[in-house]
């Protein structure tokens, strides 16, 4: 397994079999799970057409495309790092139906916001990982409340749960993966505006909102992030 593990790493791009292999263990997975979904505010209806953003920590994120409807999905572009593990999420993300535009905080993020921005005006979603991709965890950088800002849209706070899961030790964000046949509960928070015009005094009020309500629906984690 450990060969295995280390030829896949130095490889640029997965391979279609091992993509294949992920997507269609994902779905078998997704299948066995006993899901409870909370909803208040029926975001996950066909009938929201709205553009918007959708936040979910980094460790919860592998599994969020299963979880969501095909009709949000086919419709929403995720930003990835210009790392190798990037081209890897961009590679499963695109067999999953979601466009992935590329860069990060630290690289490309200028053409990664036009990118988003540009997405967003042809009436498509947004998924971003606020602190990723290397964290620190559980905390949220610029990019999420500047797009947020600029584009007036609702940002949808969003935390796949579940008590009985397998957590990657030797990741910073320690994914979460849970296990077949638990029960996982979908939460999607209310609805987040921010004021259009940005403040550098209103940026970390702003940030500390979005941080605390994501939390609020974050379960299952031995750190006390709060």
């Amino acid at each position: 397994m450990k060969f295995i593990n280390n030829k896949i790493r130095k490889m640029k791009n997965l391979p279609k079999w091992f993509i294949c292999l992920l997507y269609y263990s994902s779905r078998l997975l997704r299948m066995t799970l006993r899901v409870k979904i909370s909803d208040p505010h029926n975001f996950l209806s066909p009938d929201n057409t709205t553009p918007c953003i959708l936040i979910s920590w980094h460790n919860r994120t592998m599994m969020l495309p299963v979880f969501v409807p095909r009709h949000f999905t086919r419709k929403c572009a995720i930003l990835n790092s210009m790392s190798r593990d990037g081209q890897y999420m961009a590679d499963y993300m695109g067999f999953l139906g979601v466009t992935s535009i590329r860069g990060s905080s630290s690289k490309g993020g200028a053409k990664a916001l036009a990118g988003l921005q540009s997405h967003m005006d042809d009436g498509g979603h947004v998924m971003l990982t606020p602190d990723g991709p290397r964290g620190p965890k559980y905390q949220l950088k610029d990019g999420t409340l500047w797009l947020a800002s600029k584009q007036q849209c609702p940002i949808y706070p969003i935390s796949i749960n579940s008590k009985s899961h397998k957590t990657l030790d030797k990741s910073w964000d320690k994914t979460q993966i849970p296990w077949p046949f638990s029960k996982v509960e979908l939460i999607v928070g209310e609805p987040i505006y921010l004021p259009e015009n940005l403040a550098d005094e209103t940026l970390e009020e702003q940030r500390e909102i979005l941080r605390l309500a994501l939390m609020a629906i974050t379960k299952w984690d031995t750190d006390d992030a709060n």
